[in-house]
């Protein structure tokens, strides 16, 4: 096993961040805008000035999200091979403890957002799929040199 190529892993990280804010902006910000607007009329979540500051903390929690996504992959890829299975089951995994740790207690905890928690858990899901297949395709270890050079004919 080689070492994580820590500035791969920063780099498809930051590009699976960028995935998953705009899955979060076409979820959040277009399918469930109603809901989030309900939410803000009855108090429940921030609004205004502080709207402003609760969005740059999400986004770069989701920055770091994907920072993490690609570290999983770079530590899981000697141990299942690289390429898009890898990536797919990282993306998967990830997504399901994201999903049951709080997609699942929100649902549970206030039944009126159970629609909500599976609209946005599907959207997630999708994002944690492409933003891992995204890492995965960015990440290299010093050895893929060979892997990335076009194959020769055997004789």
């Amino acid at each position: 096993m080689g070492k994580i190529n820590g500035w791969r892993v920063v780099l498809g990280g930051l590009l699976a961040g960028l995935v998953l804010s705009l899955e979060q902006g076409v979820v959040n910000g277009g399918i469930l805008k109603d809901t989030w607007a309900a939410m803000a009329s009855k108090g429940l979540v921030v609004t205004g000035k502080e709207l402003e500051g609760a969005r740059f903390v999400v986004f770069l929690a989701t920055m770091a999200g994907g920072i993490i996504l690609a570290w999983f992959y770079a530590a899981m890829r000697p141990r299942l091979g690289a390429g898009l299975r890898t990536s797919m089951l990282v993306g998967l995994m990830a997504w399901l403890f994201m999903f049951f740790m709080s997609h699942v207690p929100a649902a549970v905890m206030m039944p009126s957002m159970g629609g909500w928690a599976v609209t946005s858990g599907l959207g997630d899901l999708f994002g944690y799929l492409i933003a891992a297949s995204v890492a995965g395709w960015v990440y290299r270890e010093g050895s893929d040199k060979a892997a990335t050079a076009p194959a020769r004919k055997r004789r």
